[in-house]
């Protein structure tokens, strides 16, 4: 279907505010009523900025107005922001993740021509036409808390994963990171290895497996996962800047299912925004980032305690530069920090220890 909209020249960046209502593994969509600009289109709910409000306040406000519902505040997290221009106008989108609200979500109480709970499973939702600012927002739902780290401890994770497999719909992302050995032979068996050991303890099924690559020959590495699997790639902060220019080449070429990169500085997350912007505005080049360091680490003792971020500093950069989910990294506890993290706006914790 053709999108049927206003087509006005856009001026000023509009402010908007978008809530991604979550609940047993699904997310709400809404069709947008008759008459409005974008009709019968499919969106997260939320509106504009109203002048002297707060994101927050104004998310508060639109899920009330929308769907009588009152948010939980101190569960509504912001993730990041997203500009997109449409024919009609400009706007800035910020994005809210809600898992808590008093009131009962039904059709009867919306604005709204219909209501659909979505799967995060799955990459496309099964209704359309999709509002194209959300689809790369809808893949990024799909995306897990927690990423785990492979540095020399995959036998740690394995036993991790082993003890969490009955847990249903406890997802993961795996960073495959080699940094023991200099021989290529030696990081291909390891790596062999671990994705085997993973596959015959069924332990595939709730993860995202990605290679870290750190220089053009661990791009070889794509070459020793069945073709059948979907692959991802984790790019270290020194490839991400050195390569930034060819990364849609890179991502099309091994058909990169995720990428995601290692960030340190407000500069470092501007580069993320730039190299999505050249893209067509519904093609996501990078998908995440982790960003890091938060605090001191066993395995990086070289980075003292001044020269770490902190969670006010990473909430800054997060709020004022975040254009794709960021996880934290550097010193944190899965048990302990997660939920610390996520009221910073990350979208979840990655370690190599912490589990």
């Amino acid at each position: 279907m053709q999108m049927q909209m206003q087509t006005k020249k856009a001026n000023k960046q509009i402010g908007v505010v978008a809530g991604i209502l979550e609940q047993n593994n699904q997310y709400l969509l809404c069709q947008r009523p008759k008459g409005k600009i974008c009709e019968n289109f499919w969106e997260f709910p939320g509106g504009k900025i109203e002048p002297n409000e707060t994101p927050l306040d104004a998310i508060c406000r639109e899920l009330s107005e929308e769907l009588k519902i009152t948010i939980n505040r101190k569960k509504t997290y912001f993730w990041f922001c997203k500009d997109f221009v449409y024919p009609h106008a400009a706007v800035k989108l910020h994005f809210f993740r809600i898992s808590q609200w008093q009131g009962e979500i039904t059709l009867e109480n919306a604005e709204h021509q219909a209501l659909s709970w979505q799967s995060k499973e799955f990459l496309q939702p099964t209704v359309s036409p999709l509002l194209p600012a959300n689809f790369e927002i809808i893949k990024a739902l799909a995306l897990p808390e927690i990423a785990l780290i492979c540095e020399n401890s995959a036998d740690k994770i394995i036993a991790f994963l082993e003890n969490l497999k009955n847990q249903q719909n406890q997802q993961f992302l795996i960073i495959f990171r080699e940094k023991s050995t200099k021989i290529f032979g030696e990081k291909i068996r390891k790596l062999q290895d671990f994705y085997q050991q993973l596959q015959r303890l069924n332990l595939l099924e709730n993860i995202i497996f990605s290679i870290n690559i750190s220089n053009e020959q661990d791009l070889q590495l794509f070459s020793q996962i069945p073709q059948n699997f979907s692959i991802s790639a984790h790019l270290s902060s020194d490839f991400f800047i050195n390569h930034q220019n060819s990364l849609p080449e890179i991502k099309q070429k091994y058909s990169l299912l995720w990428l995601g990169v290692s960030t340190h500085t407000a500069e470092d997350l501007a580069k993320i925004k730039e190299i999505n912007q050249r893209q067509n505005q519904n093609q996501t080049i990078i998908d995440y980032a982790f960003l890091s360091p938060i605090f001191p680490t066993k395995t990086h003792p070289e980075i003292s305690a001044e020269a770490t971020l902190g969670i006010k500093n990473f909430k800054n950069l997060v709020k004022n530069f975040a254009t794709t989910p960021i996880f934290a990294l550097g010193g944190l506890s899965l048990q302990k920090d997660l939920e610390n993290i996520k009221t910073a706006g990350g979208h979840g914790i990655a370690t190599i220890s912490g589990i």
